[in-house]
């Protein structure tokens, strides 16, 4: 007998991605989704404070059944590791920003001929 931890469900059609396909040519990607991962703290039923990570994907909100043991063992990067990432994702960030800003029309900056 398994138990299923509170306040986790198993989705419908968690595994129907590929509009409830259950195969596909070879090598072909059938789908690719943004998923947003949060740190969370919330209390049970009973009070209990549980804390751990959930994921975002659409309206959707996931939570792995083992998830809050996972947290648990987590531990802080190291100092270069942890610069290192945030140089990456700031570089990311920058790309992802120029790429966003529109184009500015171009502007005349010659001076404008005096007639008379």
């Amino acid at each position: 007998m398994s138990q299923r931890m509170v306040g986790v469900s198993v989705p419908q059609g968690q595994n129907q991605f590929a509009n409830g396909q259950s195969r596909a040519e070879p090598k072909q990607l059938l789908a690719i989704n943004e998923i947003r991962t949060y740190g969370i703290q919330y209390s049970d039923d009973s009070g209990v404070i549980h804390t751990g990570l959930c994921h975002k994907l659409g309206d959707v909100v996931y939570i792995h059944p083992h998830d809050e043991q996972w947290a648990a063992s987590i531990r802080t990067a190291s100092k270069w590791l942890q610069e290192a990432v945030a140089d990456k994702i700031n570089m990311h960030e920058a790309m992802k920003a120029s790429e966003e800003l529109p184009e500015k029309p171009p502007v005349n900056v010659s001076i404008p001929k005096v007639t008379g």
